[in-house]
């Protein structure tokens, strides 16, 4: 394919003014002498162009569903006429890693005089939690590899508290606390 370069103040390239994001979208901004651009989006570890550009009106695009954690490479050109395009304008951005979500649905299943179950959903694609119990007189907390886990050598007939936070990697991601559920233990049977 060969570019032509548009002549005239009309048909300058594009100037890229932003780009924002996250670790699953990016908006670009730019500006230029028109309404009618094109763009292209690719990883920086592809070597080549889809040619295969985007038909944008204004002077914005925003990209969705991109790959958490990766260097990307785009570029925008001013679309002149049916035959002309301006040079491309090119930009780099790197999207953030994948968030560490709390986990939902936390709840104590099933209670016992010195024990109890927990379950909960995973917030995002982790695959480790930590869960810790406590109260006036007594502190705990395990690591658990699956969805549910059971604590034990609790006090019958005392109340507790407990909260869950998401394990995302080895280096100390980790989401934030959940809030705090309140349970009460079962008197034991004489």
């Amino acid at each position: 394919m060969i570019l032509v370069s548009c002549a005239g103040a009309y048909c300058g390239v594009p100037a890229i003014t932003s780009v924002t994001g996250d670790y699953a979208n990016a908006s670009i901004a730019w500006t230029g002498n028109g309404d009618n651009y094109e763009i292209e989006i690719r990883p920086a570890s592809q070597s080549y162009w889809n040619d295969n550009p985007i038909a944008v009106q204004g002077n914005a695009h925003t990209f969705t569903g991109l790959t958490p954690e990766t260097d990307y490479l785009f570029r925008v050109r001013l679309v002149c006429d049916a035959d002309n395009r301006s040079e491309w304008s090119l930009g780099a951005f790197t999207t953030d890693p994948l968030p560490c979500f709390v986990p939902t649905q936390f709840r104590a299943d099933e209670v016992s005089g010195t024990s109890v179950s927990f379950s909960w959903q995973p917030g995002s694609a982790e695959q480790k939690w930590m869960i810790k119990v406590w109260n006036n007189t007594y502190a705990d907390s395990v690591i658990a590899n699956t969805t549910s886990t059971t604590i034990n050598g609790l006090v019958a007939s005392t109340t507790y508290q407990a909260a869950i936070k998401a394990i995302c990697n080895d280096n100390g991601y980790e989401s934030p606390w959940s809030s705090a559920i309140t349970f009460t233990t079962t008197t034991c049977a004489p």
